[in-house]
């Protein structure tokens, strides 16, 4: 099965305040984005940085996809998926830490196409919490930047499993349903902008749980990313 790594490093990183993107990161002598490519290439056929045409000039040596950004990390992967044709895909944010292991075995179990498959850990306070679906219950998504966690749960590594065609549809099903023309954006309760794992909340899509004990590691500040050790 032909798998691309797609590593996003599209967004406006407001919080981040640094002189470079956050995937360009140094920890020590090395480059944070370096070390996630390295991880993916032993997993995937192509590994492409999606970025956007204002920091393009930061990854002139990296093989990548350059979109519009501003509209949301959801429209930043509908958008990359377009443009790209593989069965399978690893989706990571630039400023989450990859865990060899984390990919490996989520790749492992990732062996059917109707499935958003998602690393998680369980967290007292998590940012994203992650309901998973019980039986006829439907899982679904809160935001700690909505002010919607409610207590303990599972939250993602930062990265993603799933058959391109598949998760394309959901996330164009939301597009279609949310994206007005005459703003260029999204009407939402989120804003104007589309999340990612609001396919979750707003779709029929399915998605899995892979449950691990390690640590997810990634920052938004450079306060957050001098905490942290590859």
């Amino acid at each position: 099965m032909e798998t691309y790594g797609l590593i996003f490093a599209a967004g406006k990183e407001t919080r981040f305040e640094g002189d470079k993107p956050k995937a360009l990161s140094m920890f020590g002598d090395v480059c944070l984005l370096d070390y996630n490519i390295n991880i993916l290439k032993r997993y995937c056929d192509r590994v492409f940085v999606v970025c956007n045409e204002q920091n393009k000039k930061w990854f002139a040596t990296y093989d990548t996809i350059v979109i519009e950004s501003g509209k949301g990390c959801g429209h930043a992967v509908l958008t990359a998926l377009e443009t790209i044709n593989p069965e399978r895909v690893v989706i990571a944010w630039g400023d989450c830490i990859l865990t060899e292991d984390v990919i490996a075995k989520t790749l492992n179990v990732a062996t059917f196409d109707d499935c958003l498959f998602i690393p998680c850990v369980y967290e007292d306070k998590p940012y994203v919490r992650i309901e998973r679906s019980i039986g006829n219950k439907r899982g679904f998504v809160e935001f700690g930047k909505y002010n919607e966690v409610t207590g303990g749960g599972y939250h993602d590594y930062g990265c993603f499993v799933c058959n391109r065609m598949y998760l394309l549809m959901h996330l164009f099903s939301f597009h279609k349903k949310y994206y007005k023309k005459g703003i260029d954006g999204y009407v939402h309760k989120h804003g104007n902008e589309m999340q990612f794992l609001d396919v979750i909340n707003e779709t029929k899509i399915r998605y899995a749980c892979v449950a691990f004990d390690y640590e997810a590691k990634s920052f938004n500040t450079i306060n957050e990313q001098k905490n942290i050790t590859l």
